[in-house]
């Protein structure tokens, strides 16, 4: 089950969290696209954002070779040379990872505070060390 990369703008997380990635027109119909290699998608993602300003998201899902719709050579774009563009249907939300922001758009934030950097949805080291003291006093409170 090959694994497939998506890159949208960050205002549409909300919506992408809720109804997953739904099809779109573009040049080979309408489809989800997608790229078969997480760096493609970011290439794809610092693109957008450069064009319009935008905050890009990128998105992880695994489909089924079953549900691969098209799989076309995409002439050069975005810096890249030609790549492979993969076209699905929709992806639900409950099979989408959000990977990363773009390289220039600050990535992920951590779940608790908002602010700083995390990786994978985990707490930021500020408010892992806060928790744990929290926990901490609580256990020697209770003795």
């Amino acid at each position: 089950m090959p694994s497939l990369y998506h890159a949208s703008a960050s205002q549409n997380r909300s919506s992408i969290e809720s109804s997953g990635l739904r099809p779109n027109p573009g040049r080979l119909g309408n489809h989800v696209y997608a790229t078969f290699t997480e760096g493609q998608a970011r290439k794809i993602a610092d693109h957008y954002e450069q064009r319009t300003g935008r905050p890009q998201d990128v998105w992880r899902f695994d489909v089924p070779t079953s549900g691969l719709q098209k799989v076309e050579e995409h002439p050069s774009w975005a810096g890249m040379s030609s790549f492979k563009e993969v076209c699905v249907d929709h992806v639900p939300a409950h099979q989408l990872r959000r990977v990363s922001g773009s390289s220039s758009g600050g990535g992920l934030k951590c779940p608790q505070c908002h602010v700083n950097p995390a990786e994978d949805g985990e707490a930021c080291f500020q408010c892992y060390i806060k928790r744990a003291v929290e926990v901490m006093i609580a256990r020697n409170s209770n003795r």
